[in-house]
């Protein structure tokens, strides 16, 4: 890795652990038709981890439907409102 990547990954962190923030990265999960059917966890600050109880390596690769079944629709539906246009 170099400096410069070294130096915006520090960045990065800095703004993403903000003490005060809730933060997850995800990314939509499709099927063949393209239509959203689940997130992925890409990432999530201390502090989401903290909100779902796990650790991180419980949560980084895993869809939304795996950690909390029971809340799967509800937020896989809510996820996918907020990344619709103009939301």
């Amino acid at each position: 890795m170099s400096q410069q990547d070294t130096e915006s990954e520090r960045r990065y962190r800095a703004l993403f652990e903000n003490p005060f923030d809730v933060v997850a990265v995800l990314d939509a999960v499709r099927d063949a038709e393209g239509a959203i059917v689940d997130w992925r966890y890409c990432d999530a600050n201390t502090n989401w981890l903290r909100a779902m109880g796990r650790p991180r390596e419980q949560l980084l690769g895993r869809t939304v439907a795996e950690p909390t079944p029971e809340r799967a629709g509800a937020l896989i539906s809510l996820y996918t409102r907020v990344l619709a246009p103009r939301r």
